[in-house]
């Protein structure tokens, strides 16, 4: 018998994301492990499988495993495997932090993505990562030092801008926070995430004591966006600080309208929802895709992927508390 088929029946099992599936697929990593139990492959994927199903103690034990597995210098040589091994190394290290996050252990998660940053240079994501561990450690200088990096590696990544537009609102350094604003709008694909850092360059300013100039910016997006209710409430409130107590009545009219379509289409929402399968609930702990994929043997090298600087981790996705915004 040997490991490999069993490892790819495992990662079949893995992309079908049900708990069920999952089940399997530990049976498919754990028969490998029996097989051989230097299989790193399956220790890994069994790693993946225990943080899907919130296991997170399992899964910190898997994925020490793997460091255990694969040394340090498992990239010293040119083939294939070495590199695979050094890869999975990497990725190990990346998930452990990612696991320590999840538990609240900000100071444990920003010793592992450390230790990534020291073997994978400039790569977006772990920086950002490092940023917020450092925020959460109430580290802002070091926070701001670490999302300054990650937006000189990619200047158009939307969760840095949006960070750092928030860190320089936060200090009343509105010119600045208005042009990290409107660059993560311009780099934003998800349309409703776009109107809203728009509507946080304008506000910047109004914060700056430019009200007309942000009653022009919510002019134009409302434009385009007519029922939108963030841009009708601002558009009431920048009237009322130009005293145009008209426009501003006529604003509150306007997003008193909206809000109760707003409302109503969203109760009708919920009952449509009731029979849905709510997919997004097997997978709580993803932080990465890039990072969360099962291993085949035939896969290409994480480190690879690593190096390719695309990150998908999902911290800034929610919603922000941009103060006096």
């Amino acid at each position: 018998a040997r490991p490999k088929p069993l490892v790819n029946k495992g990662c079949v099992f893995m992309k079908m994301g049900d708990d069920a599936s999952l089940q399997n697929a530990m049976a498919c990593f754990d028969a490998a492990l029996r097989v051989d139990e230097t299989c790193v492959q399956a220790e890994f994927n069994l790693g993946l499988a225990n943080k899907r199903l919130q296991n997170v103690r399992d899964a910190i034990g898997n994925f020490s495993k793997v460091l255990l597995m694969v040394p340090e210098d498992a990239h010293a040589g040119n083939s294939a495997s070495n590199a695979n091994a050094a890869g999975l190394h990497v990725e190990a290290l990346y998930q452990l932090g990612d696991l320590h996050d999840a538990l609240g252990d900000a100071r444990g998660a920003a010793r592992f993505f450390e230790k990534v940053r020291a073997r994978v240079s400039n790569d977006c994501g772990v920086l950002r990562r490092l940023g917020n561990c450092a925020a959460k450690l109430g580290d802002d200088q070091k926070a701001s030092a670490f999302y300054n990096e990650a937006h000189t590696v990619c200047p158009n990544d939307v969760d840095a801008c949006v960070w750092l537009g928030s860190h320089h609102a936060r200090s009343e350094r509105f010119e600045k926070a208005r042009a990290f604003f409107t660059r993560a709008a311009l780099a934003e694909t998800r349309k409703t995430h776009r109107i809203k850092w728009r509507l946080a360059a304008a506000s910047c300013l109004r914060k700056s004591g430019d009200s007309e100039a942000a009653l022009a910016g919510y002019l134009t997006i409302h434009n385009e966006h007519p029922n939108d209710v963030e841009c009708l409430r601002h558009m009431a409130h920048v009237c009322g600080d130009l005293y145009l107590e008209d426009d501003a009545r006529s604003w509150g009219q306007k997003l008193r309208v909206a809000e109760r379509e707003r409302d109503a289409g969203a109760a009708g929402g919920d009952e449509k929802k009731k029979d849905a399968f709510d997919h997004g609930s097997l997978l709580p702990l993803q932080a990465g895709t890039r990072h969360d994929s099962p291993v085949s043997p035939q896969s290409p090298s994480p480190l690879e992927r690593s190096r390719s600087g695309v990150s998908e981790d999902e911290w800034g996705n929610g919603d922000l508390d941009l103060p006096g915004m």
